[in-house]
């Protein structure tokens, strides 16, 4: 029986340091079984979004208290505002939560007044310290500033965890989940994925819950271009990658077949989010052409490569539905692994719910599909097994997959909500039930 707790040394990678992933083969698309998974074991593959369920309800009986401590924190550019939340009952910063807003979506969402129903929901049931981090998204605040508000008020979290906890002779390891939605659900996603590092004092990241994040900010691009090849036939083409070659045979064919269409191309015209708030979001927190291809903006980027080249200048990046098709190249989406070797990074525990109807549904199936096949090729490959392996297995070896499978069961969770899934927007019962289920989910993550 191979061991599952085989000891490997790894190399801390900090938070937003950028990281030389790599490239290692051919990226699996999302609606499409990761194929060394298909081989008998049980698979989060088979159920990725799951139908939105209710739970148990907190809000009706329990209030959350007003800010208990407002703390203006000087960073780079200017301060931002941390909106500090006392659990319900128990000791300050035992276990922390930082919430990040919506960004600049939905009007006033990234203010604190919206958030205010949200955060009593997820503080209710997660009896969690809530950290609301007022990072800076809006005109005047490029990316990556927002990037650095983020981990200016992590790191705040962290010594104040580090002060609560330093009569305990570093035993105690703090707790932290981080939650977000839109734009803020892609920096969470990205603090989780890089801050989950082994062993670290006083806390790490252990857990993020996320709401419709936007974990893929090159789609839109790639939708067009797409589009084009297969209306139209206008598309630049990397003759030396074959992969573009088999995009477009791909698209002339799926010309007659009718391709099932995509989240973006249903939901594009959608008057809650539509590609027209996301091209307008875009456009006023990325200022240069390549930003929203970094791993910290766009979070697939670490799981694969962004699939489209980008020689456009930033004032000439589109920011609407009319826009011509940008003079972009396709290219092979090609795998990266994550975590990289030799660091000391373990995936967290990921909870994602998305609207039936969200604009952001497609790129988010695949990313949760990316979490579970990094996780579990990092399983095998510390086993010494391959994918070409698996079907070769001796019934020990089988076992041991689909326990391992078991287990990224266990540790990512996805749901889908019903229409576009927005927390704080429409009736309350929908969005509130989920946003306790989610803070419920991070207490017993969290408390484990």
């Amino acid at each position: 029986m191979i061991s599952l707790h085989r000891s490997v040394n790894r190399r801390a990678i900090r938070w937003p340091e950028r990281l030389n992933t790599g490239a290692a083969g051919p990226f699996t698309h999302a609606r499409h079984r990761v194929h060394f998974l298909s081989l008998g074991s049980q698979s989060l593959l088979n159920s990725t979004i799951k139908p939105f369920q209710h739970g148990r309800f907190y809000s009706s009986v329990i209030q959350r208290p007003a800010a208990s401590e407002i703390v203006n924190l000087p960073v780079r550019y200017s301060s931002i505002t941390l909106n500090v939340l006392e659990p319900i009952s128990g000791p300050k910063f035992e276990t922390v939560l930082l919430y990040l807003g919506a960004g600049p979506f939905l009007g006033q969402a990234n203010q604190p007044g919206f958030d205010e129903p949200i955060i009593a929901a997820l503080g209710a049931a997660s009896n969690a310290t809530i950290i609301r981090i007022g990072y800076q998204a809006e005109a005047g605040f490029p990316f990556p500033i927002a990037v650095h508000d983020v981990l200016a008020g992590y790191d705040w979290a962290i010594e104040r965890i580090a002060e609560r906890n330093e009569d305990s002779q570093r035993s105690a390891i703090g707790k932290i989940g981080v939650v977000g939605q839109l734009f803020g659900g892609s920096l969470a996603t990205s603090l989780a994925l890089t801050e989950s590092r082994r062993g670290v004092w006083p806390a790490r990241v252990q857990a993020a819950a996320v709401n419709n994040p936007i974990t893929d900010w090159v789609v839109p691009d790639r939708e067009k271009l797409e589009l084009a090849a297969a209306q139209f036939g206008v598309l630049k083409v990397d003759d030396a990658d074959p992969d573009t070659e088999n995009i477009m045979a791909r698209s002339n064919k799926s010309k007659r077949k009718g391709p099932a269409l995509s989240s973006w191309q249903k939901y594009k015209d959608s008057n809650v989010l539509g590609a027209k708030d996301l091209l307008k979001a875009r456009k006023s927190i990325f200022t240069k052409e390549d930003s929203f291809y970094d791993v910290f903006a766009s979070p697939i980027h670490f799981f694969r490569t962004p699939g489209i080249e980008f020689p456009l200048p930033a004032s000439t990046l589109p920011d609407s539905e009319t826009d011509e098709p940008p003079d972009y190249t396709l290219s092979r989406k090609s795998r990266r692994v994550f975590p990289p070797a030799g660091s000391n990074i373990m995936l967290p525990h990921y909870r994602m719910t998305t609207g039936e109807e969200s604009i952001l549904a497609s790129q988010n199936e695949e990313f949760i599909l990316s979490l579970y096949s990094g996780e579990v090729s990092r399983h095998l490959k510390t086993h010494g097994l391959r994918a070409s392996h698996l079907k070769h297995l001796d019934e020990d070896q089988q076992n041991e997959v689909d326990f391992i499978s078991e287990q990224a069961d266990v540790k990512f969770k996805s749901y889908a909500l019903p229409g576009v899934g927005l927390w704080g927007v429409g009736p309350g019962n929908l969005w509130r039930s989920d946003a306790e289920m989610a803070g419920d989910w991070l207490r017993q993550v969290l408390t484990v």
